[in-house]
């Protein structure tokens, strides 16, 4: 599961008078919280015989429709492009393109693109590279991919909750956030600009912290794609965070 951080020529040209300022926080995600106990109890013995779904796909089994398509990307590059509409249009264009690629490249693989459990697999994998200034091979990324598909099965009552609307919505962050970031983080190295990269993939780590509960430092996902956890210590940090919160 390559990222395809593709950013065409003109952005580059353009992304100079840009800010990266915008904000890219979550919105329309049902809590993840739970999600990394069950990473943790996972029986990985049987995630091979129990991710895939009746036409053979790597699936979660909660389908959704990519109905709200463009809107994040939309949204994104309003915030990032200022008065430029000519801007404004590249970077959709740009973000689109990408997860296109993204998506294509998922399903080449034989994963559900039309599956909630897999658009949480992509952008917890793709933030947590961001984050980590990492970037795992694409065989090792795909096994990552197949644990956490399995464990958000588990998060099936949460998101039977929710709307196909905000489904969608949801499905349309999660896979588009992730390739936005990793375009401008690509345009901004490109130009050089070393105090942008940084700020990105901080705000990668804190959407990573935001939607997943779990400071990105606390897993580890080894070069052959095996996640760990430091269960004892998340919970810790979980059960702090949750104590500090006033009403």
């Amino acid at each position: 599961m390559k990222k395809s951080a593709q950013v065409v020529s003109c952005v580059f040209i353009l992304i100079s008078s840009a800010t990266c300022q915008a904000e890219f926080s979550p919105h329309n995600l049902p809590g993840m919280g739970d999600l990394v106990m069950f990473i943790d109890q996972a029986d990985r013995s049987r995630v091979e015989e129990e991710i895939y779904d009746t036409y053979g796909r790597v699936s979660a089994d909660i389908p959704v429709a990519d109905t709200a398509q463009g809107q994040t990307a939309s949204e994104l590059a309003g915030l990032l492009s200022g008065s430029s509409e000519t801007l404004r249009q590249k970077l959709i264009d740009a973000f689109l393109e990408s997860r296109s690629q993204l998506l294509k490249n998922l399903s080449d693989n034989n994963y559900a693109v039309d599956d909630m459990g897999v658009a949480c697999a992509v952008s917890f994998i793709l933030l947590w590279e961001l984050a980590s200034h990492r970037e795992l091979s694409q065989a090792a990324s795909l096994q990552a991919a197949k644990l956490l598909v399995h464990s958000f099965h588990n998060l099936e009552v949460e998101y039977a909750r929710i709307s196909d609307e905000e489904k969608a919505k949801a499905y349309d962050w999660l896979i588009t956030t992730p390739v936005a970031l990793a375009s401008l983080v690509a345009a901004y190295e490109y130009r050089g600009r070393e105090k942008e990269v940084k700020m990105l993939r901080e705000k990668s780590a804190s959407l990573f912290l935001s939607v997943f509960k779990i400071p990105r430092e606390m897993l580890k996902i080894s070069e052959s794609g095996v996640i760990s956890v430091d269960i004892d210590r998340v919970l810790t940090y979980q059960q702090e965070l949750s104590s500090n919160i006033t009403w």
